[in-house]
Parts: C-alpha cells; structure tokens; sequence
C-alpha cells in the first residue's frame, strides 16, 4: 500500500475488541486534530514524532515511547526521517481484551527500556505471521503489557510512600536555577552520597546526571515551544556549555534536532 495520503496501514489484526495496526508514515507528514471515542494508543517503532493534545506544547516521541489517545483533540508530527507505530485501538470495549485496555492502560502508564521493545518487537512480528497462534500471541503479549504497567504502578505509589529522601532528592534536582554537588544533594535528602548515588540508580533505573539532564531538556523543549528564544539561547539558557552538544543530546532523548521540533511546534 503506498503514502498517498502520507500514512498508509501496512500489517494488520482484529482481536476480541482490539485493532492491532502497524502503519507507516511519509516524512514530515501531519495529521490535523482529531479524536478517538474510544481508548487507543500508538507506540513508536522506529524514526521521530511529536504530537499535541488540546492545542497544549508539542510533545516529542522517541521510539519506544507510548502516545494515549483518550477522548480529545490530538495531531501528530512526523520527523525528516518519516516513522513506524503500532497503533492499538479499542473497537469494542465489551469484549474481555478490549475492557482491558480501557482498565489498564487508558490511564497514560507506559512500558519503558527492555519491555516496550519487548512488546513492540512481538506485536509486530506476529501482525507479520499467518498462521492462526496469531490472534492468540497478540492477546498474551497485550494482557503481559497491561499487567507490567499495572504491577509497576503500584510498585512505584509503595516506594514513594517509603523513599521521603528520593522525593527530596527529585525536588532538588528539578530546581534549574541553583548547581549543587552530590554531597549537597545528598544533605538535602538525609542519606549518604554513596546511597543516594547507588540507591537512586537502582529505583529510578537512571543515574543523577543523567536525570538532572533529561529535567534540563525537558525545560529545553518547554522554551522551544514558546518560540521567544533561538536554538542558541535555549541551549545557553538550560545549561549546556555549547550548541553542538545541546544538539546531540536533545535529538537522543526526543528522537528530533531541536530546530525540527521548534518548527513542528510553530506549525
């Protein structure tokens, strides 16, 4: 099937209320705002995407990434290097695999590393075969995902009841406007900077750095959706050292250079 239309439905399935659907997208095309009437979402296979919810900022996707469709106006943005997704619509919420997907993963949870490619690789790998374990493969990889963001999330609410110093931590590392060293850090959250660092890692899967970063571009792409600023200044004014770098890591973590996502964001 080609892309006349920008996008086109390359491998599909109807399984007991649920539309499995990999589609393929032309580069730098866009979808104009629509909604769903029903729960649905796209995961990212593979290029760059951005998409808005009620007129809100441009969101950047990598793949990977879960994009939920509740019921509201959303577009979506294709990057230069066009993109895959593996949509999953709800057709019929009545029937056992569709009201789990209304139940579980409606609620914007999301599969992260390991499992969304997990997830992603099986659902597309059995769209491709023709044999009839099929519809049951994709049952069994879809009740395994909604089960993982359903344990995860509840793995999460008991830790952050416990951990008081990992929230104490995560508010210092979200304040941009004061630098502090790890003993710093560590002081303000009342554990060793030896725990902090180990303890931090093993809950939050990330390192400190790497977490002060992402909180750094996350504020990055808030400044390039209000357009006030040029690539040069956000860069400057987010903390990083030179543009060159700025470039490199905001294209690594939202699958996008920053000039790109400041122009999807403006159109």
């Amino acid at each position: 099937m080609g892309l006349e239309r920008g996008y086109a439905c390359t491998a599909q399935s109807y399984v007991d209320g649920v539309l499995f659907c990999q589609v393929s997208y032309a580069p730098g095309c866009s979808m104009e705002a629509h909604q769903h009437t029903q729960a649905a979402f796209s995961l990212l296979l593979d290029g760059s995407a951005a998409h808005r919810s009620d007129g809100g900022p441009l969101e950047a996707l990598r793949p990977g990434q879960m994009d939920f469709h509740p019921s509201r106006h959303h577009d979506w943005n294709v990057g230069p290097d066009g993109a895959t997704s593996l949509e999953v619509i709800v057709l019929d919420s009545e029937r056992p695999l569709g009201a789990l997907i209304e139940a579980r993963l409606a609620d914007r949870a999301s599969l992260v590393g390991e499992e969304s490619r997990r997830f992603s690789g099986q659902i597309s790998s059995e769209l491709q075969a023709g044999d009839s374990a099929r519809d049951l493969a994709l049952q069994a990889a879809l009740a395994e995902a909604a089960l993982s963001v359903e344990l995860r999330g509840r793995a999460l609410l008991a830790e952050s009841s416990r951990a008081s110093w990992l929230r104490r931590a995560v508010e210092v590392l979200h304040d941009l406007e004061e630098e502090r060293s790890l003993t710093e850090v560590a002081t303000i959250a009342g554990v060793a900077p030896t725990y902090l660092s180990a303890q931090f890692r093993a809950r939050l899967g990330t390192t400190l750095g790497d977490y002060r970063r992402s909180v750094r571009l996350d504020q990055a792409r808030y400044l390039l959706t209000r357009g006030e600023l040029t690539v040069a200044e956000v860069a400057q004014e987010v903390g990083f050292f030179d543009q060159p770098h700025f470039v490199r890591a905001f294209k690594s973590r939202f699958g996008m250079p920053p000039s790109v996502f400041a122009r999807l964001s403006r159109s």
